[in-house]
């Protein structure tokens, strides 16, 4: 469990304030849904921000069921000024809305800090370190820092998102051209005015997967800022977190899923500072991640669709995938080409 320092009460923090108090600088946004064993960590890491400008708290609780919603609560009691709890009476995301969708209507600060409710900040200067960043760097609205991957299963921690060691402005290119996500949602900063100009369709698709790699493209199209120290943790393999999700799908669901990750990504084309280039790679990206699945779930049937899905959207399709996709045979004798592979490395190495 992570250690905090013991947190201030509401005053205390009101008094360290500059401005008018009632006028939030900084927006955190905060979706969670089951994370009882979490949340606490969220709201703390939330509350020892040492900033000098006032912030808000905005939770919104998708209906949980395990106690989620009564700790956030109690915390909304401690610090009422702060903390602008949204609870849902029934699960939102299950009908395919979407945190933006709400946040949307509730923000007043000028920048935006994202975190969800299963991870959490472990550095009290986060916000002040990047929202001056900000402040100096006026044509760039979005800001990013590495985090630590902490493995649920095994409890590993690994430093994750390193992109250098220097403060630098990275250019858009690198989050766009990326396999997965360049950097955790944990880490970011941005300018709200940025936000509220994303697309009708990222607030309110039904069909969209995610959001975190179309924050990083649209708002990042500036220049991305990084800060180079590790200020946040992100849990992994958390129950009922995009990660799980994906493993314990069904394959018409991940087949569905392909659809909307390549029909979204085409979409981003309108933009002319995204390169295209880095567009390309990504959707490339995205298909062969799909292909490895069908390949480790030893389905051609999947294999054979998804191929389908890439040619609709105008992915190139190499010839290994093409050959995989034709034949059921070939197939098969690549599955167990691939056995054979891993079992005589094993050997080797053993």
């Amino acid at each position: 469990m992570p250690i905090f320092p013991d947190l201030k009460s509401e005053a205390e923090l009101l008094s360290k304030w500059s401005g008018n108090i009632d006028v939030p600088v900084v927006s955190i946004l905060c979706a969670t849904y089951n994370h009882v064993n979490y949340i606490e960590d969220a709201i703390k890491g939330f509350l020892i921000q040492d900033t000098g400008f006032p912030y808000e708290i905005i939770i919104t609780d998708d209906a949980s069921t395990d106690g989620t919603k009564e700790i956030v609560e109690q915390y909304a009691v401690k610090y009422p000024r702060i903390i602008k709890p949204v609870f849902h009476c029934e699960n939102q995301y299950s009908k395919g809305l979407r945190p933006p969708r709400f946040f949307k209507e509730l923000i007043r600060g000028r920048y935006c800090a994202l975190c969800e409710g299963d991870d959490y900040w472990i550095d009290s200067k986060k916000l002040r370190l990047q929202v001056e960043g900000l402040e100096r760097h006026p044509g760039v609205d979005l800001s990013i820092h590495p985090a630590y991957m902490l493995e649920m299963e095994t409890q590993k921690t690994t430093l994750m998102y390193e992109h250098g060691n220097c403060e630098t402005i990275l250019p858009v290119y690198s989050a766009v051209a990326s396999m997965s996500q360049f950097s955790p949602t944990a880490s970011y900063v941005f300018r709200a005015e940025a936000f509220f100009s994303m697309p009708d369709w990222f607030f309110e698709a039904r069909d969209l997967p995610f959001g975190d790699y179309f924050v990083e493209s649209i708002i990042g199209r500036g220049g991305i800022l990084y800060f180079p120290k590790a200020l946040s943790v992100y849990r992994r393999n958390v129950p009922g977190s995009y990660t799980s999700t994906t493993q314990n799908a069904e394959e018409a669901q991940l087949l569905e899923r392909l659809k909307s990750i390549l029909g979204y990504t085409r979409r981003l084309f309108i933009f002319i500072d995204i390169p295209d280039s880095a567009l390309e790679i990504r959707l490339k990206m995205v298909f062969r991640d799909y292909t490895n699945m069908a390949i480790s779930r030893n389905s051609h049937t999947m294999m054979k669709t998804a191929v389908d899905i890439a040619d609709c959207f105008l992915v190139p399709i190499d010839r290994r995938n093409l050959l995989l996709a034709s034949s059921r045979i070939f197939f098969g004798l690549y599955i167990i080409l691939k056995r054979i592979k891993r079992i005589v490395s094993k050997l080797i190495k053993g």
